[in-house]
C-alpha cells in the first residue's frame, strides 16, 4: 500500500489508456462535431450536439446559439493550446461558453460508450475481469496489496485524486477493482469507493449512480444522455476561481495539497491555467516530495515543469520528468519510493 498520504494529480494524458482524447485530441473532437458544411448553409455536426443547442435556441435568442457555434469553429479551426484556454479567454461570450460545454460533453459522453472500461453486460462489479493492465489498476493493484479485509473502512485514508479530466474513469475503475480485489457485492463496493476524494477542478459528467444502471452511468449510449444536463456539470477555470459556490472547492484542492506528503503528477501537461488552480501559499508551508511524468516532452519544456514544480509545490526533492515513460512506466518507475 502507499507509504504516505499521496495526491494525484491527473491530466489527461492520464485517460488515454482508456480510449479518450489528450488535449489537442479534444479539440479536434469539439471541432469535429461542430463542423459545418462548406457552404455554411446547413449544420453538418454531431446530431446529438444540433439537437442540445436547438434546446438552449427555444431558450432564447437561438441566431445567437449558432452564431457562437460558427465563431467556435472558426477559433478551433485555426488552432489553439486547449478549450480550457479558449474557454478562459472567451468568458464574457456566454453563448461560446455554453456551446463549448456542450460539445465537451458530446465528445466526453462519446469516449466513454466507446471506451473498454465500458460494461458489456449488467454482471456484478466483482465479476470484473478486464485484462488490460493500465497505469490506475497497477496503481490500486499495489495499494491493495496486503490490504486485510477487517481494516478496508481506512483502505483510502492515504489516497486523494485532482483529476482536470471531465470523464469518470477514475471512479469507475475504482468501483470495479475494489469490488473484484476484495469480493465484494456492489452496493459495499460502491459505499467503500466513495470514500476515496476525488476533486475535479473544471467538473466532469456528472457523479456515477449508485449502481450500474441509471441516469449518467458509464459509458451510457449516447442517444439517451441529456447533453445540456451533463454540460451543466462542467465549469470553466473562473467558475471554478471565483463563483460563490466553489469557494467549497478551492478549499478542497488547498486542504488536499496541504494534506499530502507525497504529490505525483500523472498525463499532466503541466498548462500554466491548471498550475495556476493548484496555486496556494498555503503549501509552502512546510517540505514535500514531489513526482512528475513528463512523457514526450522535450528536454527543455521537462526542465522548465519541473522548476516550476519545486517553486510552486514547495518541494524538496522532485522526481521523474522523463519524456521516455508513459503513465504506466513512470508509476513503475518508482514502484518502491511510493508502495511499502
Amino acid at each position: 500500500m502507499l507509504k504516505k498520504k499521496t495526491l494525484f494529480v491527473v491530466g489527461a494524458g492520464g485517460s488515454v489508456d482508456f480510449g479518450f482524447p489528450t488535449g489537442p485530441g479534444l479539440l479536434t473532437d469539439i471541432q469535429h462535431a461542430l463542423n459545418e458544411s462548406r457552404s455554411g448553409s446547413s449544420f453538418r455536426g454531431n446530431e446529438y450536439l444540433l439537437e442540445a443547442l436547438q434546446q438552449q435556441a427555444r431558450r432564447g435568442d437561438g441566431t445567437t446559439i449558432f452564431a457562437a457555434r460558427k465563431k467556435l469553429h472558426s477559433i478551433l479551426a485555426g488552432g489553439a493550446v486547449s478549450i480550457d484556454n479558449v474557454i478562459e479567454t472567451h468568458k464574457a461570450d456566454f453563448e461560446l461558453v455554453q456551446v463549448a460545454k456542450t460539445a465537451i460533453a458530446l465528445v466526453i459522453a462519446k469516449a466513454e460508450a466507446k471506451s473498454n472500461l465500458r460494461p458489456r453486460t449488467k454482471n456484478s462489479y466483482s465479476e470484473y475481469t478486464h485484462t488490460d493492465l493500465n497505469w490506475l489498476s497497477f496503481l490500486l493493484n499495489n495499494h491493495f496489496a496486503g490490504q486485510p479485509t477487517s481494516t478496508l473502512d481506512a483502505l483510502f485514508d492515504k489516497m486523494r485524486f485532482v483529476s482536470f479530466n471531465y470523464d469518470r474513469c477514475i471512479s469507475h475503475i475504482v468501483r470495479m477493482r475494489v469490488a473484484n480485489y476484495f469480493q465484494l457485492e456492489d452496493s459495499k463496493a460502491i459505499r467503500l469507493s466513495n470514500t476515496l476524494k476525488i476533486i475535479h477542478p473544471y467538473g466532469s459528467l456528472g457523479l456515477l449512480p449508485n449502481g450500474q444502471d441509471g441516469e449518467g452511468s458509464f459509458g451510457e449510449v449516447i442517444g439517451h444522455v441529456n447533453l445540456n444536463k451533463l454540460a451543466s456539470n462542467l465549469r470553466t477555470f473562473t467558475e471554478g476561481t471565483e463563483g460563490v459556490h466553489d469557494e467549497k472547492l478551492k478549499g478542497e484542492i488547498e486542504e488536499s495539497l496541504d494534506w499530502a506528503d507525497h504529490i505525483v503528477f500523472v498525463g499532466f501537461g503541466y498548462i500554466p491555467l491548471n498550475v495556476q488552480m493548484l496555486h496556494t501559499e498555503k503549501i509552502r508551508s512546510r517540505y514535500r516530495v514531489v513526482f512528475g511524468s513528463a512523457f514526450k516532452m522535450t528536454a527543455d519544456n521537462a526542465s522548465v515543469n519541473r522548476d516550476i514544480v519545486m517553486g510552486t509545490f514547495n518541494a524538496q526533492i522532485v522526481h521523474g520528468f522523463n519524456k521516455e515513460h508513459d503513465a504506466m512506466q513512470f508509476l513503475q518507475e518508482f514502484q518502491a519510493r511510493l508502495f511499502a
